[in-house]
């Protein structure tokens, strides 16, 4: 996705884009070799790629993000060695403020909504309409109460269930 985004981006016809206009933030370090070795092998050297730290305190006119994760249960894995930016709100605050003119996230919003950093950002995306792509579960009041129903005949009311 994120070479797809590279060359509709460099192929526009309406905006000039140049390679060292784009930056590429992903949180692990092979993640970044990988992203260099396939758009380097696409013609696309002068493309940034790096980790939030490499982009720390500079900007570039567009930033991708690549948040990598698809499964939630590797986010506990990352809180607990204290990996990526999914988790990390200080990571996240800067990777998301180093793009001047255009954002782009790469990510599954059904593993990025159990950080509430991040569901409060797909949030603010949609409710400005410029969130795009895979519709994300949203737990609404009625799920809710359906799920603590059920839960409540399983579990012993003295051990109530509550949802997030």
């Amino acid at each position: 996705m994120v070479l797809k985004y590279v060359k509709a981006l460099l192929n526009l016809s309406e905006t000039r884009v140049l390679e060292t206009d784009i930056g590429i933030v992903t949180p692990y370090i092979r993640q970044v070799y990988r992203l260099k070795e396939l758009l380097k092998s696409r013609g696309y050297s002068d493309v940034e790629v790096g980790t939030t730290e490499v982009f720390q305190g500079r900007e570039k006119r567009i930033i991708i993000i690549s948040s990598v994760r698809a499964q939630h249960d590797l986010l506990l894995f990352d809180r607990k060695y204290k990996l990526g930016f999914v988790s990390n709100e200080k990571r996240l605050n800067v990777a998301l403020t180093r793009a001047m003119s255009k954002l782009i996230i790469i990510g599954c919003p059904n593993v990025l909504r159990f950080d509430c950093n991040w569901l409060r950002f797909i949030e603010f995306c949609e409710e400005k309409r410029s969130y795009f792509g895979a519709k994300r579960d949203v737990r609404d009041d009625v799920l809710k109460k359906d799920v603590l129903q059920r839960l409540g005949e399983v579990n012993s009311p003295d051990q109530p269930y509550t949802l997030q």
